[in-house]
Parts: structure tokens; sequence; C-alpha cells
């Protein structure tokens, strides 16, 4: 018999954390950290745990905000994750419905739940997704990425690339560019100086609005956090952050200066990556999704495809809501919120 446990105050970083590394599709963003992170953020994570006995099936950490009127929005980026070694894959709809009861008895009566499931899609797992939850009107992530897989030697990850990345790649590495990698708050300040020239010269939408984000991210994550920065000259013309968690790295950030584009930096610094990830024995590194539908994307996209990897869909976003003008009012909220 299936039981879940939902924990609405801590439950331990080492609980949560060992249990959800037994399941193939972990992630940063279902990690405990990352629950702490927005934790700051005025988000409660409430962390549920289904066992049959005492073997864990399946788990979902969910970042709840209560608004007036009692009503408690939830978002799980990253999950469920499901894949566990005795997952019972063909109970999953009976699972999830359990869990749902569970939280409207913990939380409240009046619940919506958006779900960003980064496991891979698949015609079955999508079937048994739709007997309990349903598409969102609007979407916030395109549900698409390119993963690499990082347990090939380094010269047969530069043979995957296309001849044309090989070829900045190697470019780019024939620059005298100083490499090194960094975990310090300090490193956050040159990386957002760039990131904003970039953003303002290409006139983009930034997902991270201030310096205080990241150095808040880099100060809770701590060891989950990596900078890579390329200096010419004594001067950042490039950098990455990453993310890891167990043997997974996830690929948020990258911004490259004027001085770094006009020498193909960014190339250097994805085989640099490469090799550093390696190192940590790093398995997976997911290059944070890319937008199909986005012309604006378009150049990012065809740069984080030419490195070789499997472009995958997630078996993406879902819903599930006490009520379905809840859901109505989320939805358009969200529309109004991003136009």
């Amino acid at each position: 018999m299936i039981e879940w446990d939902i924990y609405t105050k801590d439950c331990g970083q080492q609980l949560w954390d060992s249990s959800l590394l037994q399941a193939s599709d972990h992630n940063i963003f279902q990690s405990y950290k990352w629950g702490a992170l927005k934790q700051t953020e005025g988000w409660l994570p409430v962390r549920c745990i289904a066992r049959n006995k005492e073997t864990v099936v399946m788990m979902v950490q969910i970042l709840f905000k209560t608004f007036p009127l009692h009503i408690h929005i939830g978002w799980a980026p990253g999950g469920p994750c499901i894949y566990f070694p005795k997952s019972k894959h063909n109970e999953s709809d009976k699972i999830l419905k359990t869990l749902f009861v569970e939280l409207t008895n913990k939380i409240g009566k009046k619940i919506h739940i958006r779900f960003y499931c980064t496991s891979a899609n698949s015609p079955e797992l999508a079937y048994k997704f739709n007997r309990v939850f349903v598409r969102p009107f609007y979407k916030i992530n395109s549900g698409f990425s390119v993963v690499l897989d990082m347990s090939y030697s380094m010269g047969d990850l530069m043979q995957k690339m296309t001849s044309k990345h090989r070829y900045y790649v190697k470019k780019s590495l024939s620059e005298d560019i100083t490499w090194e990698n960094k975990t310090c708050v300090n490193s956050m300040n040159n990386l957002f100086k760039i990131y904003n020239k970039m953003a303002e010269k290409k006139q983009l939408k930034k997902s991270i609005k201030t310096e205080r984000e990241l150095v808040k991210m880099c100060s809770t994550l701590d060891n989950y956090i990596n900078i890579l920065e390329g200096c010419q000259n004594n001067k950042v013309i490039t950098s990455c952050l990453i993310l890891s968690f167990g043997d997974k790295a996830f690929y948020l950030l990258a911004v490259t200066s004027e001085e770094g584009r006009t020498i193909s930096a960014s190339y250097a610094m994805i085989y640099r990556l490469f090799d550093y990830l390696k190192s940590r024995n790093i398995t997976e590194l997911d290059f944070g999704g890319i937008a199909p539908a986005s012309i604006a994307a378009e150049g990012v996209d065809h740069f984080k495809k030419g490195f070789g990897g499997k472009m995958i869909e997630y078996l993406g976003e879902w819903e599930w809501s006490s009520s379905e003008w809840l859901r109505l009012a989320f939805n358009i909220l969200m529309k109004i919120k991003n136009i």
C-alpha cells in the first residue's frame, strides 16, 4: 500500500536528498537546497515522499504561496521525480491522486499546483498524467532541452559537435584566455555586469533582475554552484553559472562580453566546462532548455544544439486544481505577467 509523508516543516537535508538521489530523474530544482533558496523568497517548500512500505516510489517538492481567501498556489519545478528503483509506474496515476487528497488535508481546500516534470516524455507516462492532471492554458516553459552525455571522452565529445562548432572551439581555444572555476560571491559581480549589458543591447527580458538574487543563490546553494570564468588582459570576457546535484549539471546562465564575442570565447568556454564537469564525475549536462517556437531564441538554440547533445522533450507542464475557476484565474494571471 502506497502512503505519502507530507513535510510542511523541515524534514532535514540528509533525509530528503539521499532519498531523491535514488531516482534516475533527480534534479537540482527538486533538491533540498533549492527549496531552501526559494524559502528566502517567501515560498513554503512542502516536501512529499511516497513509500510502498519502506521503499520510496515517488517524490515531489512543491513550493507554496498563500494568497487572500485562503488560496494556495503551488509550483513544482522538476517534479515529480518518478523513476526510483522500485517505482510502480503503472500505478503513478493512483499514487498522484492520493497525493492531492493528502495535500488538501494538510494545506487547504483551495489549491492550484503547476508541475514541470523534467522526466523524458513517453506515451505511457503522459497517459498516466492525463488521468490526473490537465495541460495548462498558458505554458511558462517550452518543454524541450538539449542533454549531453558526459561519459564520453573529450575527444569523442569534440567529434559529436557540428563541424562549424568544432571550428569555433579550436579557434577560440587558441586565443590567450585564462580560465578559472570559482564558487565565490565576488564572481557574481562580473557575471551580472556582463549579463546586464547583454540584456540591454539585445533588448532581452531578464530572468534575473538584480545582482542580489545571484549572491543569495550563491550563498544558499553553496557547493551546488560553480562559475567558470574566462579572462583576457585581466578582464572577464565570458562566464557561465552551472548548478549541479548528484551526477547531473544544469546550465543556468551564460554571458559573453563584446570583446569575448569577437573571438568566439563562448565556444572555448563550453569545451572547458565539459572538461571541468568530467573531473567532477558529472555524467549529464542539461543545457537549460531550448525554445523552438521563439524566433528570438534561434541563435541560442543553434549554439546549444551544435555541441552534439540529444534533444529531448520533457513530460513538461501539468496542472492540478481544486476548482476550474481557480485554474482559469491562475493561467490568465500568468499570461498577463509574461506579456
